[in-house]
């Protein structure tokens, strides 16, 4: 049975990121366990270079003086399998680095202001492993970020660098936004079942709004930090 977010993926023109005829390929490279971080910011595509320490995240315990890093300057195993599941495309003209999740079928886009706020974000590409189908548009340019067309259990937004986030026909069982203080817009979002759909539950701060049209079905929690 094909439900509605099935029926919309298909119609979405998210895959792989196509490269234009007058663009030059880049030569990637190939991740493996025990590759460095080093080898991949040396040898690696430009775009991978930009990403190679986001993929790193196991093995150091993230603290305030790392600036959070939890990589060990390495790839495990999982790590390198999780980096080759994306293919990358980076356009410096239009100041965009796309990610296409090979496993998900999703697509993350981030438009960013310069190349250091690109590097500082870069794991919120990861975004596109951890939910399927349908495209993320991170945009740092307005303070924007867009989900659409996606599925999952859950949807994480306490810390996009938004001020609106807006989630469109998506399937999601749940939404965190503990930390979020912006606005949250909801379009066609329920968690969809095959016989019936059901509410997506919905935590957020008291600071946050939240607007919602009548596809959509939710439980809202307010979290108190006090």
């Amino acid at each position: 049975m094909v439900n509605e977010v099935s029926k919309i993926a298909q119609a979405q023109t998210t895959g792989a990121p196509t490269t234009k005829t007058a663009k030059k390929a880049e030569q990637k490279v190939q991740i493996f366990e025990g590759m460095t971080v080093k080898d991949v910011e040396k040898n690696g595509s430009e775009a991978q270079k930009i990403v190679a320490k986001a993929f790193d995240n196991t093995g150091v315990k993230p603290t305030k003086e790392n600036n959070y890093n939890g990589g060990d300057g390495k790839y495990s195993k999982k790590e390198a399998e999780n980096f080759n599941n994306y293919q990358f495309s980076l356009d410096k003209n239009k100041r965009e680095l796309k990610a296409y999740n090979k496993k998900t079928g999703c697509t993350c886009t981030i438009k960013y202001n310069n190349l250091d706020e690109l590097k500082e974000n870069a794991a919120l590409l990861k975004q596109a492993g951890h939910l399927k189908g349908g495209k993320i548009v991170f945009d740092f340019r307005n303070r924007t970020a867009l989900y659409d067309g996606v599925s999952g259990g859950m949807l994480n937004v306490g810390s996009r660098g938004a001020d609106k986030i807006t989630i469109r026909n998506s399937d999601i069982r749940n939404i965190s936004g503990a930390y979020f203080k912006g606005t949250l817009v909801l379009d066609n979002v329920k968690e969809m079942g095959m016989i019936w759909d059901s509410p997506t539950k919905v935590l957020l701060g008291e600071e946050a709004t939240i607007k919602t049209d009548s596809n959509s079905k939710i439980e809202i929690r307010r979290y108190s930090h006090k």
